[in-house]
């Protein structure tokens, strides 16, 4: 079950974190969002997907076009396969028959310390036994796909440049083949502040948090 966004807004992935910050400028009549999340990778499209199915106005940004290759493991473990589903995408990513997997091979100072099933699978009722390879050319236009289904606004081909805060207001400034962009979302709705990253870009897992605007409480991490 996916938490309560209501009253959550603003999700700023840690892909724009090392960009130099602009000049103080005025606030301009860039286009106004609840929520902006930058990279549309699986991590940030499917919070693209998770807000925007509860009504939240979502924008996606990301400086590559999809599809595209990504190198990686093109490995889904049980719980990625749970979210597809969720989403919607597993039926038409498994109608291409992904390989499954179910048995791994781990070696240690070149000798097999374990081969067998994936322990980790075993006992679990709720979620498939086993993992799928599939190309991150497909699995990223899929969710994507699904994002955008569900109401989110996805802009590729930018590169974010900077991200300052403007009195209550986060504005994201990227460049696209037309110029410089910008967009903004609001830092506190609701009494709620939400911030996040997708993580892709630095090897590790995605997150969010929620907190209390008034006392800095972490209501909840997803």
């Amino acid at each position: 079950m996916l938490p309560d966004y209501r009253g959550s807004r603003v999700i700023l992935s840690s892909n724009a974190s090392d960009a130099p910050r602009p000049r103080a400028s005025r606030k301009s009549r860039q286009p106004s969002y609840d929520a902006i999340v930058v990279g549309g990778g699986p991590a940030g499209a499917v919070m693209s997907w998770s807000l925007a199915k509860r009504g939240l106005r979502v924008l996606t940004l990301d400086r590559a076009r999809f599809p595209r290759e990504k190198v990686c493991g093109d490995f889904v473990e049980p719980r990625g396969l749970s979210i597809l589903q969720t989403m919607g995408c597993l039926g038409e990513l498994e109608s291409t028959g992904p390989l499954a997997i179910t048995h791994v091979n781990l070696t240690l100072n070149g000798k097999t310390a374990y081969r067998g099933r994936i322990p980790f699978y075993a006992g679990q009722k709720e979620l498939p036994q086993h993992g799928y390879i599939i190309p991150r050319e497909a699995l990223d236009q899929r969710i994507l796909a699904s994002s955008v289904a569900a109401g989110a606004t996805l802009q590729e081909g930018c590169q974010v440049t900077a991200v300052e805060r403007v009195d209550g207001t986060m504005i994201v400034h990227y460049r696209d083949a037309t110029g410089d962009q910008s967009a903004s979302a609001p830092i506190v709705v609701g009494d709620t502040v939400v911030a996040g990253i997708s993580g892709g870009d630095l090897g590790m897992r995605g997150f969010l948090d929620a907190y209390r605007a008034d006392t800095g409480e972490r209501i909840w991490r997803f």
